[in-house]
């Protein structure tokens, strides 16, 4: 009996601890104006001129992404903004296999400046008939069979290793050079 009775206050304990977790599990930043899930950022780099980063920038869109041509919505160098739409698998593991659960899509944008660049992440929708904003997985009570948390990770994750590479691509030495300036 007293098994039984551990057993149901851990059980509790258990609930009572990951109950309400999804908002806060991985600190996920949510826009207070838009209330959207929202990665940004301002970086400065001193020494680098707008064209340089704009070049670095358009770059790193080529060597992050298998296909940058499909992830370019919108490039204009003389006001320094670079707009694209990507999309990322989301997977769940059942029986310790994993299955793709999603493909969520999501907005980049990159606004470059003398000596700066701004990076935003935003907009993740699951892509279906209908596209549901991932935010649904930050409810305490998501339809998900456990999974949202997860999920949520793997945004995460995903979102915080492309604005890693993104910085240390922007501030790298390997601008494209002008071919006469040699």
């Amino acid at each position: 009996m007293k098994k039984i009775g551990l057993l149901i206050i851990g059980i509790a304990v258990l609930f009572n601890v990951t109950n309400g977790q999804n908002s806060a599990v991985y600190n996920i930043p949510v826009n207070e104006e838009t209330g959207l899930v929202t990665f940004e950022g301002v970086i400065t780099v001193e020494g680098f001129t707008k064209d340089q980063l704009y070049e670095n920038a358009i770059s790193w869109f080529e060597e992050f992404y298998k296909n940058p041509l499909s992830v370019f919505k919108e490039k204009d160098a003389e006001a320094g903004k670079i707009k694209g739409r990507h999309r990322i698998k989301i997977f769940r593991t059942e029986n310790e296999k994993q299955y793709q659960a999603h493909l969520v899509r999501y907005d980049i944008s990159l606004f470059v400046k003398e000596g700066k660049f701004k990076y935003t992440l935003t907009n993740f929708k699951t892509e279906a008939t209908k596209p549901i904003p991932i935010e649904t997985w930050l409810a305490d009570t998501a339809p998900d069979n456990g999974q949202s948390v997860d999920y949520l990770r793997q945004v995460d994750m995903f979102s915080k290793e492309l604005v890693e590479s993104l910085i240390n691509r922007l501030k790298s030495d390997n601008v494209v050079k002008d071919e006469d300036d040699w």
